[in-house]
């Protein structure tokens, strides 16, 4: 029975001790577990804070990247912008540099322009004295051989006075043409004419522009081909190339201005400025066919130029030279002809009166037929007299073919029937009758004579012959701009037999 209280009281104390133990355990497992809790309640606080400080950094470094970014993006907008100023403020430079130079360019061309232009004009001009004095010269050479002749010191040969006589045939020294018949005529009605002018009366403009054409007595340089820049106001038919000048002469004048007279004046009353038309005669390199145009005159031949003016002052002047001139040749007129018919020979090499004689009638004919034809008989000759007068004059008429045959022309109106031809057929033609309707009104006769050269005439009647010139030529008529030309006065300079040229030009 005492074992059996010992056991249980051992076994009560060991489960009571294991109780209290487990109590213990529990109590401890508690406090670690609450510990536990606590720890990792602090963990989590220690974890929470650190993220929350991790987050704050986070957010404070993305500020600041932020604030990097926007400050390095101003920086950058900044730089660009500075740069964006400095190539404009470059470029402005550049534009300005650019400017500066081009002015520069501008100025050293324009005045490379001018020195070119001055240069162009001194040579003309030096190539105008050169010309004059060797012309001047010629003469000299055959006024003394024919005042020799005259004076019995060396005997006539046609050859030696016709070899003289060539080198100024053609030019403003022309013997020939100084002895022309017409000559006393043109003088006697441009004194008329010219009187009613400078007092304001009513004149007639042929006999002014005869004498401005007698004045002007070959000035033209012939043979010139014509091309379009340096006849840029010639039809564009002739200026391929193929085409040649010819004659030019005024065709009309007009007056564009009057100034009172000053001291220095050697006329009467009022000086008259005058301006005018240029006829100008081309002739075909192959074929020999001539053709005309006509335009205003302006400045050295420049489309753009201002137009071209003289004064009758000036055209007396000028004029004064010229009767000077033919008064020297007048005494050597029979001698003038005697070379040129002398020239005439038979096979032999002699001199053939007959055949003088043969080119002379021709000219008579010719004249008959012409004045027949055109219906001349009642209009004035070059002469003074009408067509009629002229064949009933034996006298006149023969001097008249004498200078025809043997020295080309009489007068300065030797074209005109020529002229007038091809404008009758040129007003009957379809080509004439479009262009009169497309500008309401009659075309001029400078118009005419531009359409007469895009057009030919085949099976007897006129047609187009270059459309695409047709066509420009009547949007310049439905314009009303048709070109220019120009004219120089010839420089008649010297002395003959006591004949001072330059007398009226040097008072």
């Amino acid at each position: 029975m005492a074992i059996g209280n010992v056991q249980g009281f051992s076994q009560g104390f060991t489960q009571g001790f294991g109780l209290v133990r487990d109590t213990l355990n529990q109590q401890r497992r508690n406090r670690l577990q609450e510990e536990d809790i606590a720890f990792r309640r602090e963990r989590a606080r220690l974890e929470d804070q650190e993220r929350a400080e991790n987050r704050e950094f986070r957010q404070e470094q993305a500020l600041l990247t932020a604030e990097d970014r926007l400050l390095n993006k101003k920086s950058r907008e900044e730089e660009a912008k500075f740069r964006r100023e400095q190539r404009t403020q470059a470029g402005e430079d550049r534009l300005a540099d650019q400017e500066v130079r081009k002015s520069q360019l501008d100025y050293y061309q324009s005045r490379q322009a001018l020195l070119e232009d001055q240069r162009e004009r001194e040579r003309r001009d030096d190539e105008r004295f050169q010309r004059t004095l060797q012309q001047g010269q010629d003469a000299q050479r055959l006024y003394d051989y024919l005042n020799d002749v005259r004076g019995g010191l060396v005997e006539f040969d046609a050859k030696t006075a016709s070899e003289l006589y060539e080198p100024i045939a053609g030019t403003p020294m022309d013997f020939g043409a100084a002895i022309d018949p017409s000559n006393e005529n043109v003088l006697r009605a441009f004194g008329r004419e010219l009187q009613k002018m400078q007092v304001g009366d009513q004149f007639d403009e042929q006999p002014i522009v005869d004498a401005a054409n007698h004045m002007l007595t070959g000035s033209t340089r012939k043979g010139m081909t014509v091309t379009a820049e340096d006849y840029p106001n010639a039809p564009k038919a002739y200026t391929g190339g193929n085409y040649v000048i010819k004659d030019r002469k005024l065709d009309a004048l007009r007056i564009v201005g009057v100034d009172e007279p000053d001291e220095n004046s050697v006329g009467m009353g009022r000086n008259v400025r005058l301006s005018g038309d240029v006829l100008v005669t081309v002739e075909n390199k192959a074929t020999g066919e001539e053709a005309y145009y006509i335009a205003p005159t302006t400045e050295n031949r420049d489309p753009r130029g201002a137009m071209q003016e003289f004064s009758a002052e000036e055209m007396i002047r000028s004029y004064g030279g010229r009767i000077e001139f033919e008064k020297a040749v007048k005494p050597f007129e029979r001698d003038l002809i005697r070379m040129r018919r002398e020239m005439y020979t038979d096979k032999g090499g002699n001199y053939s009166p007959r055949l003088a004689d043969a080119a002379e009638d021709a000219v008579i004919a010719d004249l008959r037929e012409q004045v027949e034809e055109f219906d001349l008989g009642d209009k004035a000759s070059p002469l003074g007299i009408s067509y009629n007068e002229l064949l009933g004059d034996q006298v006149a008429l023969a001097r008249y073919a004498q200078q025809k045959a043997h020295f080309g022309r009489v007068g300065s109106r030797e074209d005109d029937l020529s002229i007038n031809s091809v404008l009758a057929t040129i007003r009957d033609s379809e080509p004439y009758r479009q262009l009169a309707r497309d500008k309401k009104a009659p075309l001029t006769k400078r118009e005419e004579l531009e359409l007469a050269s895009v057009l030919t005439v085949r099976a007897g009647k006129v047609v187009i012959e270059e459309n695409g010139l047709f066509k420009q030529l009547r949007n310049k008529v439905r314009n009303r701009n048709i070109g220019e030309e120009s004219f120089d006065i010839p420089e008649i300079s010297g002395s003959f037999g006591g004949y001072n040229i330059d007398a009226l030009r040097s008072r």
